[in-house]
């Protein structure tokens, strides 16, 4: 079930006691978690909440509480975080599969596969991308909530610098509503299109293409300085290196396009860029390199992002020496 209709049945009092929580929106992830806590009366440190990690699980602690009944209460909750990462005997399985109802059971899984032992035993609840019409109106609330007005033509301007509904954006809820309470935080009641043009922050997207610009340029001090900004935003790194190996790809195709004919109109659509000025940029970096040269870079990315994937390394190095490279 997806969101809206897991809302549904938690106010029913009919949901399911283990759930697992799969799909690209951690911020639902976290609003309905909340809700839960919030049907439990359950807040901080109550004796009647735990939240595990599988790869740090204290078996003890875990099922004591599973084997435990509430205090003071109909329900209790448990939270487990990496959950393809627990590594529990047979019958330990099956006390957790087979708990009782009292306690409900959230497997945060997103990306993950749910483990075949928890199959017959969870409820998957999808946390799927918004609609437009709804992130217009969440977009709102969230303004409303914090006293603030908004109008359309503003929410639009954020929903478009954000590039939330471009293909494979990684842009989330999480991101915007950091950035719905940064741009909360003025004593003017109004949210203007000059403080959003003003206090918007990058989305990633925007943070690579200017990485790859510069790498293009060849021009060191800009490249690592825009490395540097994102640093300082507190932004995931991991993120990087899969988004430049894309860049990399799309200017790959743009190349081979060119050279086939293909209508130049059709060329966004087809490699997935939605904004104009970012697709022009990209259409004038293919034509700045030749193919083989393209192709040699796009193997570097292909390369370094194998690697972190499978061995240990320190990722900001990996990623400042996969730049270094590049720009030779």
């Amino acid at each position: 079930m997806e969101y809206r209709e897991a809302l549904r049945v938690l106010q029913s009092g009919k949901l399911a006691s283990q759930l697992w929580f799969e799909g690209p929106e951690r911020y639902l992830t976290d609003d309905f978690i909340a809700k839960i806590k919030h049907r439990l009366n359950l807040s901080g440190d109550d004796f009647n909440l735990l939240t595990i990690e599988g790869k740090t699980i204290s078996k003890d602690r875990l099922f004591d509480f599973v084997l435990s009944p509430p205090m003071f209460a109909d329900q209790k909750l448990l939270i487990v975080y990496q959950p393809d990462q627990l590594i529990l005997a047979d019958d330990e399985w099956k006390l957790l599969t087979q708990a009782d109802e009292s306690l409900i059971i959230c497997y945060i899984g997103h990306d993950i596969k749910i483990p075949k032992q928890l199959k017959k035993a969870v409820t998957p609840v999808t946390m799927k991308r918004i609609t437009r019409s709804e992130m217009q109106k969440w977009i709102s609330k969230q303004f409303r909530l914090r006293g603030k007005r908004i109008s359309l033509d503003q929410i639009t301007r954020i929903i478009d610098r954000t590039r939330y509904f471009e293909y494979n954006s990684t842009t989330d809820l999480l991101f915007l509503i950091q950035e719905i309470e940064k741009l909360s935080a003025t004593s003017e009641e109004i949210i203007t299109g000059d403080r959003i043009d003003r206090l918007l922050g990058r989305p990633l997207e925007d943070n690579v293409f200017l990485l790859l610009q510069n790498i293009l340029d060849k021009d060191a001090h800009r490249t690592f300085l825009t490395l540097q900004e994102y640093l300082a935003s507190g932004a995931n790194l991991y993120q990087v290196i899969p988004l430049l190996t894309r860049n990399y790809y799309q200017l790959h195709i743009l190349k081979k396009l060119q050279a086939s004919g293909f209508p130049h109109n059709a060329l966004g659509e087809r490699v997935g860029i939605k904004s104009d000025f970012i697709l022009r940029r990209m259409i004038g970096s293919a034509n700045r390199l030749n193919l083989a040269r393209i192709q040699q870079d796009l193997n570097k990315c292909l390369s370094y992002e194998k690697i972190y994937k499978s061995e240990t390394v320190v990722i900001k190095d990996h990623l400042e020496n996969l730049l270094l490279e590049l720009m030779n």
